[in-house]
């Protein structure tokens, strides 16, 4: 048996690739997005990666594959699918049982609905189980489809699409936002603040990128997240990459003087230590940097992989700090994306960023009310 792996930009173009060097008798071992080599590794782009074999014995093709190749391979032998005409798919019972379990779910979902969506037709109350199936409250989810009800017609709500539509139409209103981070001339001083793992860092280095290499700013870059030697690296890497002043701080004298010699940049991140929002020493010691900094903006960032009653307990605790707009980092990583329009209906923060991975400058986004209503739908 003969195993090769194949990478491209994406998965027909990888599949052209297996079918060109096996001639289509082959056997697809594995498949998965891999991150292509980048400017010092942190600028590259996802590709496909697929493993294929030719040549794989007949008799007992799952046992043969899996004692040829190496451990991982042969466990994601046991799930492959040829390139070609193949077989019943080995995976099809389970994604059946699964569809199965889902689907008596949203039946004992919608046989226990609420008396505020009793009678609603058959397409909005499932929208509605949906919506809820997904993070998005009950009480909100009713709201919204008792809305869509009124004003679609029965031609009308036998389209699924046009279903889907009117009732993300609904959402949108609920999403608050307020835009990215705008320059006027004055220097403007922005921080990010949030509990620790959430992506700060990350967030900040993909902001300034943005601002320097696509639109040409003069950015620099404070840190007072000194807990952490990674996250100094880290900055220090995209600092030097992108060829950005960095200065890290010890003591609120330090980030005044460091503030005072960046005078002249037209905006100035300042990055923070991720602070347990439980830890009222660290979130005084926190609120003493930020008062000395005194930010034209203070970004709040959590993660959409936090259930909704962490985030929204986070936003509690940080709102004594005067956190001006909300970021959601890792929605590539959430399950349930709901939540967020859950989220953002119950806080007077607004949002301004979602970032959607980890490719530094490219994966983060302008938070739009549209499109994060659209995000209840994808998990």
């Amino acid at each position: 048996m003969k195993v090769k792996t194949f990478r491209a930009q994406n998965m027909r173009e990888a599949l052209a690739l297996v079918r060109r060097t096996f001639s289509g008798d082959a056997v697809i071992l594995y498949t998965k997005l891999v991150r292509a080599p980048g400017l010092l590794g942190l600028f590259g782009r996802q590709i496909v990666e697929i493993a294929a074999a030719t040549d794989v014995p007949r008799e007992k093709p799952q046992a043969s594959v899996a004692s040829a190749v190496p451990a991982p391979a042969a466990t994601a032998a046991r799930t492959y699918a040829r390139s070609t005409a193949a077989p019943d798919d080995p995976l099809k019972g389970l994604r059946e049982e699964i569809a199965g379990i889902r689907t008596a779910l949203d039946d004992l979902v919608k046989s226990n609905c609420p008396p505020s969506v009793a009678g609603l037709p058959e397409p909005l109350l499932e929208g509605y189980v949906t919506l809820v199936r997904h993070g998005v409250a009950e009480p909100l989810a009713a709201d919204v489809a008792r809305s869509v009800a009124a004003e679609m017609t029965p031609a009308e709500l036998t389209s699924p699409d046009l279903v889907k539509a009117r009732l993300t139409q609904r959402l949108s209103p609920h999403v608050k936002v307020g835009g990215g981070i705008t320059l006027n001339g004055a220097r403007r001083v922005v921080a990010l603040v949030g509990p620790t793992g959430v992506g700060k860092t990350t967030t900040i280095a993909k902001i300034a990128a943005n601002f320097e290499v696509r639109e040409h700013r003069r950015v620099a870059l404070v840190t007072i997240d000194t807990y952490r030697i990674a996250a100094v690296q880290q900055l220090q890497t995209i600092a030097d990459i992108i060829q950005v002043p960095l200065v890290t701080v010890l003591t609120v004298g330090d980030l005044k003087q460091a503030l005072d010699d960046l005078r002249h940049y037209e905006i100035v991140l300042v990055d923070t230590a991720g602070r347990s929002q439980r830890d009222e020493l660290k979130m005084f010691d926190l609120d003493a940097f930020l008062k000395a900094a005194a930010p034209d903006e203070t970004h709040l960032v959590v993660s959409a992989t936090a259930s909704l009653g962490n985030m929204s307990e986070v936003v509690e605790r940080f709102m004594p700090l005067g956190p001006t707009r909300l970021i959601v980092t890792k929605v590539d990583e959430a399950e349930a994306l709901g939540r967020l329009v859950t989220l953002s209906s119950r806080t007077d923060l607004p949002l301004s960023y979602v970032t959607t991975g980890q490719d530094i400058p490219n994966d983060i986004e302008i938070a739009a009310a549209g499109r994060v209503a659209a995000m209840a739908w994808e998990r």
